[in-house]
């Protein structure tokens, strides 16, 4: 009895260990992705972006920070983090609200678009379009593939001391590539100072501040 249950087991382990080589020799893994987070939700997102002043550059910081391209870049993968941990935390958006709230451009041949004002710039005026435009539709071509939300608005404020007329130039170039590639998207670029949008029983009043021509002080 012992001899046949020993055969048994003997038999069962060189199967075993056939089957494992098999496993470890022949088969070709598959990715499993994770589940979307497809749960509706009423809440709506405000991702409110101010000031990347794209072309500005700091050099001999006096606290050793540092701001250029690559750290624009770097911000730009920072707003869909922040984004992706919302959806995982309450589910499918209602709305996802992406306001550009004034001066994405530092400014035009070296100076604010007011001028009279010197920046510290490491990139050409058709640098800082492209840059702005590209790493937009880069990240919208990535709002949409991901689902995050129900609907999708771009945002955005061009009444501004630094971007001004040269900003309204670029958000819409970035409208009217997302009104002919994703007509789903809303989208909203304003010249006027203070202006507001609706998002179901809500109201943000926006400005960015300082305006393209007179003020010296912001709001406060």
């Amino acid at each position: 009895e012992k001899n046949r249950d020993a055969d048994i087991a003997k038999d069962f382990y060189d199967k075993s260990v056939e089957a494992f080589q098999n496993i470890v020799t022949l088969y070709e893994p598959t990715k499993i992705y994770l589940l979307p987070q497809n749960k509706p939700t009423n809440w709506g997102f405000n991702l409110l972006v101010s000031d990347a002043h794209v072309g500005a550059t700091i050099k001999d910081s006096l606290f050793g920070e540092q701001y250029n391209k690559d750290v624009y870049l770097e911000r730009v993968k920072s707003w869909m983090d922040v984004i992706e941990k919302g959806h995982q935390k309450f589910g499918t958006f209602r709305y996802l609200n992406i306001i550009s709230n004034g001066d994405g451009l530092d400014g035009f041949n070296g100076y604010t678009t007011r001028g009279g004002h010197k920046l510290v710039q490491d990139l050409s005026n058709q640098e800082q379009f492209d840059l702005y435009v590209k790493s937009h539709i880069d990240f919208f071509h990535t709002l949409v593939q991901e689902g995050f939300a129900e609907k999708i608005r771009f945002i955005a404020s061009t009444n501004s001391n630094h971007g001004g007329g040269f900003e309204y130039t670029a958000a819409r170039a970035v409208e009217i590539f997302l009104n002919a590639k994703y007509p789903d998207i809303e989208t909203i670029v304003s010249k006027t100072f203070i202006y507001h949008v609706i998002s179901g029983k809500h109201v943000a009043v926006i400005s960015h501040g300082k305006d393209q021509e007179f003020q010296k002080q912001g709001l406060p």
